[in-house]
């Protein structure tokens, strides 16, 4: 069955949230100790959702914060971003906020522009920026100059730094590929690759495909790749998990936690790329109806696809 695109938003968001909320239960675990549970796909992931009934983190908190602001806007607007976000953080719902993201969205209060907030040193290369991007690579879905753009114009409002940028472009950009369908998946890293910018995130990709083509385990995979908040090893893992079960969301998200450490974004994005190009009805019914906020991030994805097409109109 080829899922249409307004499918393949609402897989996205829903995706990733479901993901989101199935790894925070384990965040912070090691995947040693997380082995030691030696339950089946399905016995797994469902223990995991009667702990968590749905109730998302930090990372769907600011995909809500992206969308909203995109259809606000009706379209991308970097300063309704950034004032999106400093409304969550001063709601003071921060669920797991990282110090990157606090640190920065402290300084828009004091007063920063969206352009000068985010902080800029070397250790600002965590994965904040790329866990809550895919609302624009739906967005920008058939328009790759103008994804990379916007991308980097959000990511700048808390990760300004070159590793986490192109961490971010390489989500938006692979999400946006999978919802235009018609894709070899095996060819989705190559493509990525070669649309990023020389980095640690091109090195791990690159490390992730050669895994990939050699079959090995996703859990022997992850060890090789990492599974910290280091975007670049967030991306990579993201991306096998995806790839290694790119026709079960379950089995994705399953190998995603199954990894350890900072499961909650690794199931995210995993997610997100896994309902991009499977569609929403890929997932369970039970976890679409009772994820948090279910019926305003499904009319967030529809109401961004409709202004993704509007977008793609107004170009012809």
């Amino acid at each position: 069955m080829i899922e249409s695109a307004r499918d393949k938003f609402i897989g996205c968001l829903l995706g990733l949230a479901i993901g989101d909320a199935l790894g925070s239960r384990l965040e912070g675990f090691s995947a040693e100790a997380i082995g030691r549970a030696n339950l089946h796909v399905m016995e797994f992931l469902d223990e995991l959702w009667s702990w968590s009934r749905g109730r998302w983190t930090d990372d769907t908190k600011m995909v809500i914060a992206l969308a909203e602001s995109i259809v606000d806007a009706k379209g991308f607007d970097p300063d309704k971003a950034a004032r999106k976000y400093l409304e969550w953080y001063e709601s003071g719902d921060w669920r797991g906020i990282g110090n990157i993201t606090q640190q920065s969205l402290a300084n828009l209060k004091a007063g920063a522009s969206w352009r000068e907030s985010g902080v800029k040193a070397d250790w600002a290369a965590g994965n904040g920026a790329a866990m809550r991007i895919a609302p624009v690579g739906l967005l920008d879905f058939k328009q790759s100059d103008k994804l990379r753009k916007d991308v980097c114009d959000d990511a700048i409002i808390t990760h300004n730094n070159h590793e986490a940028i192109t961490g971010s472009i390489a989500v938006a950009y692979a999400i946006s590929c999978l919802a235009r369908g018609n894709i070899n998946i095996t060819n989705l890293i190559p493509g990525v690759v070669g649309f990023i910018h020389p980095s640690e995130t091109l090195l791990k990709l690159e490390m992730a495909q050669k895994l990939f083509e050699q079959k090995v385990p996703p859990d022997d995979a992850l060890s090789n790749l990492g599974t910290s908040s280091y975007v670049a090893e967030t991306v990579a893992s993201s991306f096998y998990c995806f790839l290694s079960s790119s026709t079960s969301y379950e089995t994705a998200i399953y190998y995603a936690i199954k990894g350890g450490n900072d499961t909650d974004t690794i199931a995210a994005i995993t997610g997100a790329l896994c309902g991009s190009h499977l569609g929403f009805e890929s997932i369970p019914l039970e976890w679409r109806e009772e994820v948090e906020d279910a019926q305003r991030i499904e009319d967030l994805a529809i109401s961004i696809y409709e202004l993704a097409e509007e977008q793609t109109e107004d170009r012809q």
